[in-house]
């Protein structure tokens, strides 16, 4: 971690809330970013969490756009699981599908 690299910050949850920030300074247990070189957008940020220090909703920094991307598709993926795999729903699945869910689980061969 360095000044004037850049970081990844998602303040909504989603692939459009995402924004770049840079770091400004570097301390030993706090580094700060900002936005487009504007004093009004310096958030605090903690070394050891990658986090911002924030009471209301801190949000996780991201050395790499990429790794935020891959957080927030995990996310996805991981609700939409969850939704499906809900008892109330299990039901809707078809046997092949929950054949071809098992195969995976499995490691069995992939399904297309």
């Amino acid at each position: 971690m360095e000044v004037g690299q850049k970081v990844y910050v998602n303040s909504n949850g989603t692939v459009n809330g995402i924004r770049e920030y840079e770091i400004k300074s570097i301390g030993r247990k706090y580094f700060y970013i900002w936005h487009d070189n504007s004093e009004r957008t310096i958030k605090k940020c903690s070394i050891e969490s990658l986090s911002e220090v924030d009471d209301f909703r801190p949000a996780d920094i991201y050395l790499d756009r990429q790794k935020l991307s891959n957080s927030l598709e995990y996310r996805a993926l991981s609700d939409e699981l969850e939704r499906v795999f809900n008892w109330r729903n299990i039901g809707n699945l078809t046997l092949d599908q929950l054949r071809q869910i098992k195969r995976i689980i499995d490691g069995g061969e992939e399904v297309e």
